[in-house]
């Protein structure tokens, strides 16, 4: 590289949003369940955290094409003793 040019770096502001959504979802989550804990009792509130987080997850792996089912369901089985 000649010693008078510069390059300019393209910078991604996805990283940053990342980040930031992280931050906000991760500190949110205390105050979120500080208010939820007074009116849904604590297992309740357990159950419903689980199953949006696996309807979440189940969409994402299934939308990357449908998997044979016998290694999506006994995929765990091998861990599970």
């Amino acid at each position: 590289m000649p010693s008078g040019e510069t390059t300019v770096k393209e910078v991604s502001i996805l990283p940053y949003f990342a980040l930031t959504a992280t931050f906000l979802f991760f500190g949110l989550s205390f105050v979120a369940s500080k208010y939820a804990l007074k009116s849904v009792p604590p297992l309740t509130l357990i159950l419903l955290r689980f199953l949006l987080a696996s309807l979440i997850l189940g969409v994402l792996y299934f939308r990357k094409g449908r998997p044979p089912w016998r290694p999506a369901i006994g995929g765990g089985f091998p861990f599970s003793r």
